[in-house]
Order: C-alpha cells, then sequence, then structure tokens
C-alpha cells in the first residue's frame, strides 16, 4: 500500500501533488476551525438575544 506513496514522492509530479494535498488538507483544518468557532459565537449571540427578548415580552 505504501509502496505507490513512495513511487510518488520520489516523482517531481507526484511530489507536487502531495504538496497540494498537504495545503488543501490545510486550509480544510482552519476552515473548519473558523467555522466551528464562529459557530459557537453565533450561538451565544442568539442565545443572548433570545434571552433578553423573553424577558422584554416578560
Amino acid at each position: 500500500m505504501f509502496g505507490w506513496i513512495g513511487k510518488l514522492a520520489r516523482n517531481a509530479r507526484g511530489a507536487t501533488a502531495m504538496e497540494y494535498g498537504l495545503v488543501v488538507a490545510l486550509i480544510a483544518i482552519g476552515l473548519t476551525a473558523g467555522v466551528s468557532t464562529l459557530g459557537a459565537r453565533a450561538d451565544a449571540l442568539w442565545h443572548g438575544a433570545s434571552t433578553r427578548v423573553a424577558g422584554a415580552i416578560g
């Protein structure tokens, strides 16, 4: 299984493909972390607004 990865790494085109793959993976990890943080903040924002509206209605 790992034999083809070694061949790919020794090949210049394969090395470039692996580099692009790593860049895409890092971007995906960054986007996942960012969306997760943004989602938590949005949830807190809407929860706070909901609490204030419920308190105002009474």
